[in-house]
């Protein structure tokens, strides 16, 4: 076995990853009087989907709003199957989680009105009020501004580059995590009371041009975690959103497409056209139109492009041409009040030349948020004892589908009440002791890919045709027929293709595709998660459709799917 050194590290409770969430859980499990670790995949405040994020982040705070609305809205958009105990919790948290993060930013993380308070806008469709705490276009990363200052004014210890490969656990408790450092080489076990999970979502099992997130996201650590025992919930729910697909604009947040679907005076002149012109969102929504959710408005453009009245990049057309200059200057620049918008998506586009007030642009369907997860407990505890998640990767907060804007609120809100939790288990519990055989396997298990010669499977090629795999039978509409097909090649994948991997480079520091191989059975256990649940809920409900079953039907799946190792 080609090894390095064996790096050994002890704490009270690791945290994996470092965007909102993880920034969340690390610092108030400090708080909470714990050691704590931070292990991030990319560098540290700068990887993960928090930082990506534009310009909404909703909680209730304005004087007409409450907590209690705020779950009325999130449970309804959800289509009645998210888990009602999460999303009362994230509701109640939502408010003064944002108000701690002004905080932490010295009063300057988000925007203001004239009288000091949040300065609210209206956040996407879906919502019944007022309640979109921003930063211009830049909120994402103002909360990651103000959360990296909170953790370096703690003193709280991070680690970049560092590949977590396994949650390590005896007897059903963990005892802390394998890894691997992508700057040395060598391999890192971190023993731990307690583990955070906070390493965002699945979307980037579909193909990068048909995925918003960043590479951080792989959703191994979805696999990871059921084969450390945990339940997963809800992973058939997938929310595609409308992104650009015009290559000058690909770079851009991809948010900016939803941008306008929640600006009434946008709305009241711009549309949704198709390859022949046709101002198509009303015949999918005749009520709420372009300010419907984003799952109608994803399905309506690929229905579109699937009975070929799309683009050549398999999409529409977004077309704001028509709405008057005044009116694009002022939402797009300064509808804070006369206040200029930091980073406006309309002056970014005038950088590559594109003029949204002339040129219409090209939107199409992309896995952009993954709705099912770790299935936890109100303390944010999975079924493994001592093994936490924040963010994403926690499962039932927003059912079949996510209404826009409570994402960031999600990973910061639940990810405070992760750390919380963590700490006080740590305080009244021990990490399982670890078999030395067990993190010896992993060892052989990651520099195994380091031995042996001659031909076999790549492993990139491999990952590009799963991607491809799952976009093509397990992406935005779904049937029987695929969905059985693509469950069989990923078994087969599993006993075929995986033993046959082969590296054509043996670098040990930065080494994708070394990377690659070590991650890519936990990425296929977590496409098996998502087909097998899709396969089974057969009826179409928010974010899952069924083009065999496209009725929502309430007698008999007004319910969630379970999946752990015994069950398959």
């Amino acid at each position: 076995m080609a090894s390095g050194g064996h790096e050994q590290i002890e704490t009270d409770v690791v945290v994996v990853g470092s965007g909102g969430a993880g920034g969340e859980a690390a610092i108030h499990a400090k708080k909470g009087g714990a050691r704590v670790l931070i292990l991030d995949r990319g560098t540290f405040g700068r990887s993960g989907g928090t930082i990506t994020a534009g310009h909404t982040c909703t909680a209730a705070v304005g004087d007409d709003d409450s907590p209690e609305l705020h779950f009325h809205d999130t449970v309804i958009g959800g289509y009645c199957t998210a888990d009602q105990r999460l999303v009362e919790i994230y509701a109640n948290e939502a408010p003064p989680t944002l108000h701690e993060l002004d905080e932490w930013g010295g009063g300057q993380t988000f925007r203001k009105d004239e009288k000091g308070k949040f300065d609210l806008v209206w956040p996407p469709g879906g919502h019944s009020r007022k309640r979109s705490v921003h930063y211009g276009f830049m909120t994402g990363p103002r909360i990651m501004w103000a959360l990296r200052r909170e953790i370096k004014k703690l003193d709280i210890p991070w680690m970049e580059n560092i590949l977590v490969t396994s949650i390590l656990t005896h007897e059903g408790r963990v005892g802390g995590v394998a890894a691997l450092d992508w700057k040395t080489g060598e391999y890192v076990t971190v023993k731990a009371k307690a583990i955070v999970l906070a390493a965002g979502g699945y979307a980037m099992l579909w193909p990068f041009r048909y995925s918003t997130n960043t590479v951080e996201t792989a959703g191994d650590v979805h696999g990871m975690a059921y084969e450390a025992g945990a339940e997963m919930v809800d992973m058939e729910f997938i929310q595609f959103v409308p992104t650009q697909a015009d290559p000058r604009l690909t770079h851009i947040n991809p948010t900016l497409t939803n941008f306008p679907g929640w600006r009434p005076k946008l709305r009241e002149h711009g549309k949704f056209t198709n390859s022949k012109g046709e101002d198509f969102l009303a015949a999918y929504d005749d009520v709420r139109s372009w300010n419907t959710t984003r799952d109608i408005r994803s399905y309506a453009i690929y229905n579109e492009v699937r009975q070929g009245r799309g683009t050549p990049h398999g999409g529409c057309f977004m077309d704001l041409s028509t709405v008057p200059p005044e009116v694009m200057k002022y939402e797009f620049t300064q509808f804070q009040g006369g206040k200029s918008v930091p980073r406006s998506y309309m002056v970014r586009c005038e950088r590559v030349g594109f003029d949204l007030s002339k040129e219409p642009m090209e939107v199409a369907p992309k896995a952009h948020f993954t709705g099912g997860g770790v299935r936890t407990d109100t303390n944010m505890m999975s079924t493994v004892q001592g093994l936490f998640t924040a963010g994403e990767i926690q499962g039932g907060v927003h059912g079949a589908n996510r209404l826009g804007g409570n994402a960031l609120t999600h990973v910061v809100a639940l990810g405070r009440v992760a750390g919380r939790e963590a700490a006080l288990y740590a305080g009244r519990s021990e990490g399982a002791a670890v078999p030395d055989e067990t993190t010896l396997a992993e060892q052989s298990r990651i520099f195994g890919w380091m031995d042996g010669a001659g031909e076999g499977e790549s492993p990139i090629r491999l990952r590009i045709e799963m991607q491809e795999k799952m976009w093509d039978q397990v992406g935005i509409i779904r049937d029987k027929k695929n969905l059985e097909s693509a469950i069989s090649w990923f078994e087969e994948a599993k006993t075929e293709k995986l033993p046959r991997l082969k590296l054509s480079t043996k670098p040990k520091t930065f080494n994708l595709e070394w990377a690659t191989a070590v991650t890519l059975p936990r990425q296929l256990d977590t496409c098996l998660l998502v087909a097998r649940a899709a396969l089974e809920r057969n009826e179409s409900r928010g974010c899952h459709l069924r083009d065999d079953c496209m009725a929502m039907d309430n007698e008999s799946w007004l319910k969630n799917i379970y999946l752990h190792k015994d069950s398959n």
